[in-house]
C-alpha cells in the first residue's frame, strides 16, 4: 500500500508540474503579445535619458540607443508602462516602429544584347560603400576580393552573412546588391574596385524593423564609410521619421545615401 501511495503521489506531482509549465508558457506568450516597441526622440544627453529610464521605469527594456545620426532610444514594454515614459520632459517625439523589407528582385526576360558599357574612369578605388540590407555572402568568389567588413545589427554580432536555411527563410538580396556595386571576379560591378561594408539589418525572409535600419545607419557612419546604399522598402514616407532624419544627417556629414525610389 505504501508503494502504491507513493506511485500515485508521484503521478500527481508530475501532472501538477506539467500543468504549471503549460500555464507558465501560456502566460509568457500572452504577455509577449502585449509588448510594444517605440522609438523616442530625446532632447539633451541621450545616455542620461537612458539611465533615467532604466532607473525609474524598470519594466521598460532599452532595446537600442542612437546618438550619431539620431538622438533617441528604442524601447520595448507593455503599453501601460510605455505610456508613463511618454510623460517625461526630455522626450521630443515618439515614433512607431515599422517593418522594412528588401526591395524585390525583378525577373526579366533574357534577351541577347550587348553588355552595358562601364566607364573605366571611376572604378570606386579607395571608396567604402555600405550595403544596408540582408547581409552579404562574403565567401562568393566575385565578392570576396572587395569585402572589407561590416556588422550584423539584426543578431548583434560581427558576422553580416546572409540568412542561411538553418536560420530561417534564406536571403540573397544583399549579395545581389553588393554584386551590382562592386563584384570583382568573373562578374564585375559598376565600381569593381570599391570596398564593400555589409550591414545585416534584415533577417530571415528579408524583413527587419526601424530599430535595425537606424542602428545600421549609425554603425556605417561610425565605420567611416563614404557612401550608404539602402535598397529597402516600407509603408512610411515622412520627413520627420527617425530613418529620414538619420539619412538627412548622414548627407550633412558628407555621406551620400542611395535609396530605392518607389519602395
Amino acid at each position: 500500500k505504501l508503494k502504491l501511495t507513493n506511485k500515485k503521489g508521484t503521478m500527481r506531482l508530475r501532472r501538477f508540474v506539467v500543468l504549471f509549465v503549460v500555464c507558465f508558457f501560456q502566460l509568457s506568450i500572452a504577455q509577449a503579445a502585449e509588448l510594444e516597441t517605440v522609438i523616442i526622440e530625446v532632447e539633451g544627453d541621450v545616455q542620461e535619458s537612458r539611465e533615467h529610464i532604466e532607473t525609474y521605469h524598470p519594466f521598460i527594456e532599452v532595446v537600442a540607443v542612437y546618438d550619431t545620426l539620431f538622438q533617441g532610444i528604442a524601447l520595448q514594454g507593455r503599453p501601460e508602462h510605455l505610456k508613463r515614459v511618454h510623460e517625461e520632459d526630455f522626450i521630443k517625439g515618439i515614433h512607431g516602429v515599422h517593418m522594412y523589407e528588401s526591395a524585390p528582385l525583378l525577373e526579366t526576360e533574357e534577351k541577347e544584347s550587348e553588355p552595358p558599357v562601364i566607364s573605366d574612369t571611376y572604378t570606386g578605388k579607395n571608396i567604402k560603400v555600405a550595403v544596408i540590407d540582408t547581409g552579404v555572402d562574403y565567401t562568393h568568389p566575385d565578392l570576396a576580393p572587395n569585402y572589407s567588413g561590416g556588422y550584423d545589427v539584426y543578431d548583434m554580432d560581427e558576422d553580416p552573412m546572409e540568412t542561411t536555411p538553418e536560420e530561417g527563410m534564406p536571403t540573397v538580396h544583399g549579395t545581389h546588391v553588393a554584386a551590382i556595386i562592386a563584384a570583382n571576379g568573373e562578374l564585375e560591378g559598376v565600381a569593381k574596385d570599391a570596398s564593400i561594408y555589409a550591414y545585416r539589418a534584415l533577417g530571415p525572409g528579408g524583413f527587419g524593423t526601424t530599430v535595425h535600419v537606424l542602428a545600421a545607419l549609425e554603425q556605417a557612419i561610425r565605420d567611416g564609410v563614404d557612401i550608404i546604399n539602402l535598397s529597402l522598402g516600407n509603408s512610411v514616407n515622412g520627413p520627420d521619421y527617425p530613418t529620414s532624419t538619420a539619412v538627412d544627417k548622414a548627407v550633412e556629414l558628407g555621406v551620400p545615401v542611395v535609396i530605392a525610389n518607389g519602395n
